[in-house]
């Protein structure tokens, strides 16, 4: 059997150590919230969610996975075969297909609607020794000339330094128009450092330190030299023994902060968070509880 190569990030993931500490805004939410998660057998996953109040509408959703028989790492299964639907007319669906353990193909769709967004994406990753390489395309219509490509690389060129790029061409009815972007990589035993920047003067920097095993750390620095505007980000992860706090504050105002606390076990967990936005005047607080079966 092909062996797997010495695992290379994805350029499109090299903020990502620093961005998981961040769970405002993309992990937050306001008002009640309930998930149920449960395994059929060991091939099928069913999830439902309701979601009330806060600034959104009353909300439930329902989401299915099917996990292949091959499973190459932790947590890992090929192949994967996802959908969601919910009560406000949203369907996605996907596919994620591992043909060995070197390549990575994903094919997703969604829909919601006649008058919302509908489209496609696709990915093929590639990995080679010290390099991963990725070409993406989305909603291409060759008789509009219209979609979007992408092509990144990252390289390893220490086993700590990795340098990299991403190309993206937007295609219309209009014209092209392509944006290159640069960037990179450092990580040491308990620290991860990132920069990109692209030649549109946008700029993004970040560092992840792990202090030790219950207290990690993270800032991110974004930079908009064309619009003058920069924000900067610092968070703080703390693991307690049956809970974990997620603390964040930010340039822009935003205080956020959480609290994840086991109830029974692992299966059963309270979410509570809440974040005040000192310059908008604006608040938020959320409830959740995540049931896995």
């Amino acid at each position: 059997a092909e062996a797997a190569a010495e695992h290379v990030p994805n350029f499109d993931n090299i903020h990502v150590p620093a961005k998981q500490h961040f769970f405002y805004p993309n992990q937050f939410h306001d008002g009640l919230k309930f998930a149920f998660t449960r395994m059929v057998g060991n091939a099928l996953q069913a999830s439902h969610t309701i979601s009330l109040g806060g600034a959104n509408p009353p909300n439930y959703s329902f989401s299915g996975a099917f996990l292949g028989p091959d499973r190459p790492g932790p947590g890992e299964a090929s192949p994967v075969i996802s959908a969601m639907m919910d009560t406000e007319g949203t369907l996605q669906g996907g596919i994620t297909y591992r043909p060995s353990p070197n390549i990575l193909t994903k094919i997703q769709a969604h829909a919601q609607g006649p008058t919302a967004w509908n489209g496609a994406q696709g990915e093929i990753e590639v990995r080679q020794s010290r390099a991963c390489t990725s070409l993406k395309f989305a909603n291409v219509n060759i008789n509009k000339r219209s979609g979007i490509l992408v092509f990144n690389y990252l390289q390893g060129i220490t086993k700590s330094l990795f340098l990299g790029g991403e190309f993206t061409v937007q295609s219309s009815p209009m014209g092209d128009m392509g944006v290159p972007v640069f960037g990179g990589l450092y990580q040491s035993a308990k620290a991860v450092l990132a920069f990109s920047g692209s030649l549109r003067g946008l700029v993004q920097l970040s560092c992840a330190h792990a202090h030790s095993e219950k207290l990690s750390l993270a800032t991110e620095l974004d930079v908009n030299l064309m619009q003058g505007r920069a924000v900067g980000q610092l968070a703080a992860v703390y693991r307690f023994r049956t809970s974990t706090v997620h603390a964040q504050i930010g340039t822009d105002g935003v205080v956020a902060a959480s609290l994840e606390k086991h109830l029974v076990g692992p299966n059963v967990t309270l979410v509570l968070s809440g974040m005040i936005d000192h310059y908008e005047g604006k608040n938020a607080f959320g409830l959740g509880f995540n049931v896995n079966m």
